[in-house]
C-alpha cells in the first residue's frame, strides 16, 4: 500500500528504484496510468539477466580507442555503447558506483544505452 501511495501521482513509465528499494522482491515497477475497466495490480514473472562486468566495458572502450587512430580528425569524440535488450549473449545490466568512471583520453564521454527501456549511463 505504501508503494501505491508513493506512485499515485507519477506518470506512465518505469518507476524510480528508490521508491521501492525496501521491497526486495521487486526488481522493476512499471506504471500504466491509463484507466481500464479491469484495473488491478498484476504480478508478472521476471528473469535475472546477465550483468556486464565493468571490465568488459573497459575492454570495449580500449578497443575503440585503438581504432580511433583511423577516425576522421575531430575536436571531440563520444563513444556510444548500445546494449540490445533482446540479445541474450550480451550483458544486459551494468551497475556502477562512484568509482565507475572509465578513464579515457580519446573519448570525452562514454555513454551506455539500453534499447527499449531508454536507460542510459554515462561512464566518463
Amino acid at each position: 500500500m505504501d508503494l501505491a501511495k508513493k506512485i499515485e501521482n507519477c506518470g506512465t513509465g518505469e518507476v524510480r528504484k528508490d521508491l521501492y528499494k525496501t521491497i526486495s522482491e521487486l526488481c522493476l515497477v512499471y506504471l500504466n496510468t491509463e484507466e481500464y475497466e479491469d484495473a488491478r495490480w498484476r504480478v508478472i514473472q521476471a528473469y535475472n539477466v546477465r550483468k556486464m562486468p565493468r571490465g568488459r566495458l573497459v575492454e570495449i572502450v580500449r578497443g575503440k580507442e585503438a581504432r580511433a587512430i583511423k577516425y576522421k580528425k575531430c575536436d571531440v569524440y563520444w563513444l556510444l555503447v548500445v546494449i540490445d535488450f533482446i540479445n541474450p549473449a550480451q550483458g544486459q545490466e551494468i551497475e556502477f558506483d562512484d568509482s565507475g568512471k572509465i578513464q579515457t583520453e580519446t573519448f570525452e564521454k562514454v555513454i551506455v544505452y539500453k534499447t527499449l527501456f531508454g536507460h542510459e549511463l554515462e561512464a566518463e
